[in-house]
């Protein structure tokens, strides 16, 4: 993990716990016009960009031309020459650098009154009192299971608005703004905690990820087998020596052996599995195109909701903006209630169970795929943002493989928790029934 300044993660937390939420005395709220209490927000909003792809680096610019002057972008990806026509904030001379540190200090050399940070690290290697530091969130990630993970982290450091003054239209911070593209299309949703619906009130609204994922993430290190499918078609296709046949037909038997193949390959090299000829032929079926135009737009309407949220004009009726530029340039606006039995967001959210601190990790794994809530078929557990065992992707599940033979006990120990607790809280994550919850586990 690589910061782009001398500051460090906790020097960040430290000055935005001090300087808590934008907000404006009483007195002076009074005599403020609107103007100046924008500029004021803009000053001390602290903002985090995750993702600084095509969405991450359209919406840092924009931020910056708004005014936001407290940008902060993550980012584990290097700059890949596929990047470059719709990833305006890098050129040639940064391919394998990373993206949120180039993204930095391309904002800082065209904005510099802009005060802005890059982290070169995954959002899962963040520690937890990283996020809390944070106003607004702005999601710029290209998979539904990041939007989740994302989406689940925000409600773990939720807080409530206490001054009346808060420049923030919401009750609870921090805001997530979720941009997504898909082609000519794309959509950005603004998730007030408790307020709006969350990612997962929504999540079977999202397509079936399999054979849809965008190219511009496949030429540096995948993790799913798709992202090899797409690599050996975008990449080592065009690149290969026979030029006769150009395009690749998925019903043509011998180009689906040569994709396979070669995704067999590469996913070999990196630790895949999963690559199989039937996921083959549905990714070729429905590749995605990833367009400069519409990250553009998607990057500004992420700054746009922003920018509504501290002039008072997010509305929690209409949190959802979606266009479609196939038909021209049509904008509108959605209404979706909030769903009561939401894992994440709704009263039922949490599951408490009480075991032995001798179990071991993987009898408490067969308990939750027996429990009459959560029906685990391949759970991930986080402790404390700390994985206790991740059932995806392999490379993850391999590192935390060894925790399934230790006890409870040996897990839940740490410099900041030396003696092991009565009660922890887990996060509990299922990809296989799309379930996120929150797990009481109390130890005796």
């Amino acid at each position: 993990m690589h910061a782009s300044s001398a500051h460090s993660a906790p020097e960040l937390l430290a000055h935005a716990d001090d300087a808590g939420p934008a907000a404006l005395a009483p007195e002076a709220l009074t005599r403020c016009t609107t103007d100046v209490r924008m500029k004021h927000a803009k000053s001390n909003l602290q903002i985090l960009v995750v993702g600084a792809g095509a969405i991450g680096c359209e919406a840092l610019r924009a931020l910056a031309l708004c005014g936001f002057r407290n940008l902060v972008v993550l980012d584990r990806d290097t700059v890949a020459e596929s990047n470059l026509n719709r990833q305006t904030l890098y050129s040639s001379a940064d391919v394998g650098a990373s993206k949120a540190l180039r993204a930095a200090q391309a904002i800082k050399e065209r904005f510099p009154g802009c005060t802005i940070r890059g982290y070169w690290a995954s959002a899962e290697q963040m520690p937890v009192a990283f996020y809390r530091a944070f106003d607004v969130i702005v999601s710029g990630v290209d998979t539904v299971e990041a939007r989740r993970w994302l989406n689940t982290v925000v409600f773990h450091v939720v807080r409530p608005v206490t001054s009346p003054n808060c420049a923030v239209q919401s009750k609870y911070l921090p805001v997530l703004i979720d941009g997504g593209l898909e082609g000519l299309a794309g959509q950005v949703r603004t998730i007030r905690p408790y307020e709006t619906p969350c990612i997962e009130c929504i999540l079977d609204l999202f397509p079936d990820e399999a054979g849809r994922q965008p190219l511009c993430t496949i030429a540096g290190t995948p993790l799913r087998p798709e992202h090899c499918i797409h690599y050996a078609q975008a990449v080592l296709w065009p690149a290969r020596d026979d030029q006769a046949v150009r395009s690749i037909d998925p019903e043509n038997p011998e180009h689906l052996e040569w994709i396979y193949t070669r995704a067999q390959e590469r996913a070999a090299a990196f630790g895949i599995e999963g690559v199989t000829t039937a996921l083959v032929k549905a990714v070729l079926h429905r590749s995605v195109p990833a367009l400069a135009t519409t990250s553009a737009v998607t990057g500004a309407a992420c700054a746009l909701a922003v920018t509504r949220l501290v002039w008072g004009g997010s509305h929690a009726q209409c949190p959802w903006t979606s266009f479609h530029g196939s038909d021209g340039l049509y904008i509108d606006s959605i209404f979706i209630e909030r769903r009561l039995s939401c894992p994440v967001c709704g009263p039922g959210s949490a599951v408490a169970i009480s075991v032995s601190k001798n179990m071991l990790v993987k009898e408490l794994i067969e308990l939750l795929e027996r429990h009459p809530v959560l029906h685990c078929r391949s759970p991930t557990i986080v402790w404390d943002y700390r994985p206790v065992y991740m059932s995806v992707p392999q490379s993850l599940k391999a590192a935390t493989s060894p925790n399934l033979e230790r006890p409870l006990s040996d897990i839940f120990i740490s410099d900041s928790h030396p003696k092991v607790p009565d009660q922890v809280v887990l996060s509990v994550t299922d990809t296989d029934t799309r379930t996120c919850k929150t797990l009481h586990l109390f130890l005796t």
